[in-house]
């Protein structure tokens, strides 16, 4: 049946449907009329499709125009289908970014809209990706009038009282214009679940980067530069979709083109193709969505991305072995080689730079490279014009990397010694190298003092050899960024001074301390009313783009724990209760599972409840048993079970463990332990700092008490690492387990075919009852980190009140694997077991386990069987392998010679046979 009753109607939204137009093909009246044709039974259909730039049809047009023949148009329609009574929810529906047409109302501007949508009673409590709500965003972008209607909704919420995110400079508004600010300023980002680590700016554009992995962009979407299928504009920072399965360990912008890296050492580019800039083999093309590079992955090497850098028309992959790989332009031989695989000087795949040492730090310029090797020592090649290489050289460029001498200067005395750099970045026409004694050294051009150093014209415009910033010297520096010209630095006790060009307020509010070369001890007012201006310590990372600079307050967050901690925010399966001082009339919810894998302190509590817990005492006497652990020198943290008077399915009365806290101020300090606890991140403010960090210390929870003592003189370098996962990897422990486990799994041992989903017959079963084997799990970990056990465990199927369920159909083996990848997302070591976890995690629908179970894979597969890989790749689905096994074919003299190819499927050798050599 059409959705449509006429031919033209039916014509263009087949065109939508069919991928072969988007919404943005055609004027916002005409997606409009488009719905006065649509049956009322279909109206459905109509409001909640998405095309393929990832809008609906009504985020698009609010978008789009503020016209108020449209919005009336609009009105028409809602009256004649009446969607106020009976299709509410049609006006709540998310486009693929998460943001409804509230959003997007507040986000555009968009008043007319926004008055209709308040009419009609829409929620107003919906987050979008950014974790925001309308109200959020109209407040961070100042839209005064869509604030004033918003606060009209019932349902309108703020939930960004504090953020943790600031920048300042210059700054990319809503209109895509740029301001200059030296206040430091909210970032429009929720950081409650994620936060900004990282930012890059293009030209008009930039990148962001959270610590969960996740990319976001905005600015002019010229060249495919934003990563975003649609081509328009991006107002705010938008998550890239392409990425979302990702997750994302560093990025770089170019002038138009980006650079992406995963946690498996996968690389990404898109954007402007010109000179090879992106690495795909086209010199000149456009991408505009980010796309897998794959060329650095061969056979007889292991070698996974771990660096990337990005200069104006150029780009550089570092390898885990220490090989640098460079494309784009070879101006000025900044690849670090002389002959490029192209014309015009043009190399549009990554070649391996010759002949040098192992590196382990990379960084690109404009017009020169930079590489730090694993001694600390720095090299660099490209243009020597201004001093830009560090180094002497006789001609205008160098194409080989050589070594630059950077000795150290605080020397008290002593002979001056080679320093050790542990950090390197590049401006655009300047290098700033950081010491492992904490020293800040650059050269190149000083025109903005952007080296630290006073520019006399005519005198200091330029430096040739490495320079100390001795205006640093009272500070022991533990990292830096870099923007175009100017440098933001991190001081060990979290500290933040800006250098350099201060022409759009890039250096920041606050203490001037060198005037001539713009020297500022940044100062920043938080939103939080309890934490007063921070003018030294408290900032845990930095980081600069173009003439912007940006700083967290927030440690990083863990993505695998945010899940565990939705969980909990649920109340899914939680079993104890904490509360203070014996009070049960105020309690919050948790796990004992986690607590014992995360604190051991917590563990030994609870493994004398479960001891003292004796076979053969009723119940009522075993609610009388209570159990306690000294906390401190002077307090005890106490347990004891009572009934909670509800009974199970069974007509078992339930009992509850509570866990009592002797001396807490409040139940709030509680949870915000519980966060920490569960996601590794909790909101640190200094009204609550003393006492959480007090706590934590005495639960020997030691970095969550570090993080809170952190602005009393502690260190960053000594900043304990998140122990989250590693915690977790207990769970697998058969002793842990037999204390912990709420649901036992009943598998065949040697039977399910590795878990493909394969039935077992009851005939089957009782031939093999011998083999039939129990794994111990808990319903947490299974719900959290598997889709199928997700549904299992929370719908309306038999199984979510089980305590046992069959899995015949499953090896006993496959299990443990798939479970110990959700406790910790473990990957097995031998290759054999990574593909039967790949075909079990398929059934589950974890694409990040086999993800990584390929990423091992490649890294010890044997060229006798790429036939059999890429058939497994093909069956399951993953797209990870079989890019690899299809940039390895190439590289294969006879593929029919191969081991397993007559037994591939027809097509497969049909397809093998076919393959052109395009890598």
């Amino acid at each position: 049946m059409s959705l449509f009753y006429t031919k033209d109607a039916i014509s263009d939204f087949e065109k939508i449907l069919n991928g072969l137009n988007t919404f943005d093909s055609f004027p916002p009246l005409r997606i409009l009329s488009l719905a006065t044709y649509c049956r009322k039974e279909e109206v459905k259909d109509f409001f909640s499709f998405i095309d393929s730039n990832g809008d609906t049809c009504l985020t698009f047009i609010i978008q789009s125009t503020v016209e108020n023949n449209v919005t009336q148009q609009y009105r028409s329609i809602v009256d004649k289908f009446k969607l106020l009574e009976e299709n509410i929810e049609l006006l709540n529906l998310p486009n693929s970014y998460g943001e409804t047409p509230l959003h997007v109302s507040s986000i555009s501007n968009n008043i007319e809209f926004m008055k209709l949508l308040v009419l009609q009673g829409v929620d107003g409590s919906l987050k979008d990706n950014r974790n925001m709500t309308a109200l959020d965003i109209a407040v961070m972008m100042d839209h005064k009038t869509i604030i004033k209607e918003l606060k009209k909704l019932k349902t309108s919420m703020m939930t960004m009282e504090q953020t943790s995110i600031y920048q300042w400079g210059q700054i990319l508004t809503s209109s895509l214009t740029l301001k200059s600010c030296a206040k430091a300023t909210n970032m429009l980002f929720n950081d409650e679940i994620s936060a900004p680590i990282q930012t890059e700016f293009g030209q008009n554009y930039n990148l962001i980067l959270t610590d969960t992995g996740a990319v976001y962009s905005s600015g002019l979407c010229s060249y495919g530069k934003t990563g975003h299928k649609k081509k328009r504009d991006v107002l705010i920072p938008t998550q890239i979709l392409e990425l979302s399965n990702k997750r994302i360990k560093s990025i770089a912008c170019g002038t138009h083109h980006s650079l992406a890296m995963d946690d498996l050492g996968q690389v990404y580019s898109w954007g402007n193709g010109a000179s090879g800039r992106l690495g795909l083999g086209n010199d000149f093309s456009i991408v505009p969505t980010p796309t897998l590079i794959s060329v650095i992955n061969r056979f007889g090497s292991n070698e996974i991305a771990t660096a990337i850098a990005a200069g104006c028309d150029n780009s550089m992959i570092l390898g885990s072995n220490g090989d640098v790989y460079s494309f784009g332009s070879n101006l000025h031989y900044k690849l670090g080689y002389k002959e490029c695989d192209g014309a015009l000087g043009f190399q549009s795949t990554p070649k391996k730079i010759p002949s040098i040492l192992q590196m382990k730090s990379i960084a690109c310029a404009s017009w020169h490279s930079v590489f730090l090797d694993l001694k600390g020592r720095v090299y660099t090649c490209g243009s020597s014009t201004n001093g830009r290489l560090g180094r002497a050289i006789s001609s205008y460029s160098s194409f080989y990397p050589e070594r630059v001498s950077i000795t150290n200067s605080k020397t008290n005395g002593t002979l001056p010694q080679e320093e050790v750099i542990k950090q390197i970045a590049c401006g655009t026409n300047f290098t700033t190298v950081l010491s492992e004694s904490g020293s800040l050294y650059s050269w190149g051009v000083n025109t903005k003092s952007q080296l630290g150093l006073i520019n006399l014209v005519g005198i200091s415009e330029y430096y040739s050899q490495p320079k100390l910033v001795t205006a640093l010297n009272p500070y022991t520096i533990h990292s830096f960024a870099v923007g175009d010209q100017h440098v933001v630095a991190l001081s060990d006790q979290g500290e933040v001074f800006c250098y350099g060009d201060n022409s759009t307020l890039q250096c920041g509010f606050g203490e001037v301390l060198n005037f001539e070369i713009n020297l500022t001890k940044v100062k920043i007012e938080t939103t939080s009313s309890d934490a007063p201006i921070i003018g030294g310590g408290g900032v845990f990372k930095v980081s600069a783009g173009g003439s912007n600079t940006m700083i967290s307050l927030s440690s990083d967050h863990n993505i695998f724990g945010e899940e565990l901690l939705k969980s909990l925010n649920l109340q899914m399966f939680t079993d104890c209760r904490l509360i203070i001082n014996d009070n049960k009339e105020q309690f919050i919810q948790a796990h004992q599972v986690v607590l014992a894998a995360r604190s051991n302190k917590f563990n030994k509590l609870l493994e004398l409840q479960h001891n003292s817990t004796l076979v053969g005492v009723d119940q009522q006497q075993q609610q009388q048993q209570q159990c306690k652990i000294p906390l401190t020198q002077t307090t005890f943290l106490k347990s004891f079970i009572e009934s909670i008077g509800t009974f199970d399915i069974d007509g078992n009365e339930n009992r509850v463990l509570y866990i009592s806290f002797p001396s807490i101020s409040s139940i709030s300090i509680l949870s915000l332990l519980l966060k920490y606890i569960y996601s590794d991140h909790t909101i640190l403010s200094q009204s609550t700092n003393q006492e959480l960090g007090e706590l934590a210390h005495s639960l020997e929870i030691e970095r969550l008490a570090y993080l809170c003592n952190f602005s009393h003189g502690k260190s960053l370098d000594k900043l304990p690492t998140s122990t989250l996962l590693e915690d977790f990897r207990i769970l697998k422990d058969p002793k842990f387990s037999s204390i912990y486990s709420d649901i036992k799994f009943k598998c065949i041992n040697n039977g399910g075919g590795g878990g493909d989903g394969n039935m077992v017959d009851e005939a089957y079963l009782e031939k093999n009852k011998q083999q039939i084997e129990t794994v111990e799990s808990y319903k947490l970990f299974a719900y959290t980190g598997s889709s199928y056990f997700k549904t299992m465990l929370s719908g309306s199927f038999i199984e979510s009140n089980k305590k046992e369920i069959e899995l015949f159909e499953t090896s006993a083996s496959s299990l443990r694997l798939l479970l110990n990848y959700c406790y910790s997302e473990e990957i097995p070591t031998d290759s054999n077991d990574c593909i039967d976890c790949i075909i079990i995690c398929d059934v589950h629908q974890i694409s990040r386990a086999k993800d990584s179970c390929a990423a091992k894979i490649r890294s010890q597969i044997d060229i006798q069987y790429i036939c059999y890989i890429y058939h497994i790749s093909l069956i399951y689905n993953v797209k990870l392998l079989k890019t690899w096994c299809q940039a390895n074919f190439n590289s294969i003299a006879d593929i029919k010679a191969l081991p397993y190819f007559n037994q591939l499927p027809i097509e497969i050798q049909s397809e093998l046979n076919s393959i052109k050599k395009k890598y």
